[in-house]
C-alpha cells in the first residue's frame, strides 16, 4: 500500500511538472506571436519612396578611390593653376594625393595629400582634337604646362606671323594677373585648350564659352568699371 501512495505522489508531480512547462512553452510562444513588438515601417514621402532633390539641384560630379582628377589652386601663388592627383578617399569632402606637389621640408620629396571640397575638383580633361588651334584668335582661353601644373594663359599671337596651326611656338600671357599679364613665348606641345566642366551636364567646353554663358553684370556694375574700377582680363 504504501508503494502504491509513493507511486501515485510521484506521478501526480510529474504530471503538474509537464503543465508547468506548457505554459512557459505557450507564454514564449505568445511574445514573438501577434502579441510581440511590430518592426518600425520605413518613412517614405508623398512620391512613395526617399525625399530626392528638388529639379534643377546641380549633382557634383561622383569621385571614386582610385581615380585621377585635377585640383583648382586657392592659395597664394596657386591661383588659376590645376594640379593632377589621385583620389584616396571620397565622402562629404575628397582626400587627393597630388601628384607634382609636396610637402614642405620633406627630404624624400612626399606627395602632398590635401582633403577638399569636391567643387574644387574635375577629372581629367580630354585630349585636344586634331587642329585645335586652326581658328586661334587672340584672347583664346589656353592652359599651360608649367612648373607640374596646368596654368590658365590667353592666346595673343603666333611667335612668328605664321599660322596657329602649324606653328610650333605661339605668345600668350597669363589670365587676369596670373604673371603681371606678361608674354610668354611657349611651345605648342606644352599647351592645351582652357578647359571648363560642366557639373550638371557632366561635360566639357571652353573656359571662353562658359564666361560668356554667364549672367551678365548689372548696369550698376558697368558704371562702376567706367568710372575707373579695373575689369578682370581672365573673365573670359
Amino acid at each position: 500500500a504504501a508503494e502504491k501512495a509513493a507511486a501515485e505522489a510521484a506521478a501526480r508531480t510529474a504530471a503538474a511538472g509537464a503543465d508547468k512547462g506548457e505554459g512557459k512553452a505557450g507564454r514564449k510562444g505568445e511574445s514573438k506571436g501577434e502579441g510581440g513588438p511590430k518592426p518600425k515601417k520605413r518613412k517614405v514621402t508623398a512620391s512613395g519612396g526617399a525625399p530626392r532633390p528638388p529639379p534643377g539641384v546641380v549633382v557634383s560630379h561622383r569621385y571614386a578611390f582610385g581615380m585621377a582628377v585635377e585640383v583648382a589652386g586657392e592659395d597664394e601663388g596657386f591661383e588659376r593653376s590645376w594640379y593632377s592627383g589621385e583620389v584616396l578617399k571620397a565622402a562629404a569632402k575628397v582626400t587627393v594625393r597630388y601628384d607634382a606637389l609636396f610637402e614642405e621640408d620633406s627630404d624624400a620629396k612626399r606627395p602632398l595629400t590635401e582633403t577638399l571640397e569636391p567643387g574644387r575638383l574635375r577629372p581629367l580633361p580630354p585630349k585636344a582634337q586634331e587642329g585645335w588651334l586652326r581658328k586661334a584668335k587672340a584672347g583664346l582661353p589656353l592652359e599651360l604646362k608649367h612648373d607640374g601644373g596646368w596654368w590658365q594663359v590667353e592666346f595673343v599671337s603666333v611667335a612668328d606671323g605664321g599660322d596657329a596651326e602649324t606653328a610650333t611656338q605661339l605668345l600668350v600671357r597669363g589670365a587676369g594677373e596670373l604673371w603681371g599679364g606678361a608674354e610668354i613665348l611657349a611651345d605648342v606641345s606644352s599647351l592645351r585648350p582652357g578647359w571648363h566642366f560642366n557639373a550638371a551636364s557632366q561635360s566639357w567646353g571652353s573656359r571662353g564659352a562658359a564666361a560668356a554663358a554667364a549672367p551678365k553684370k548689372s548696369r550698376s556694375g558697368s558704371k562702376s568699371r567706367r568710372s575707373g574700377a579695373r575689369p578682370d582680363k581672365g573673365a573670359a
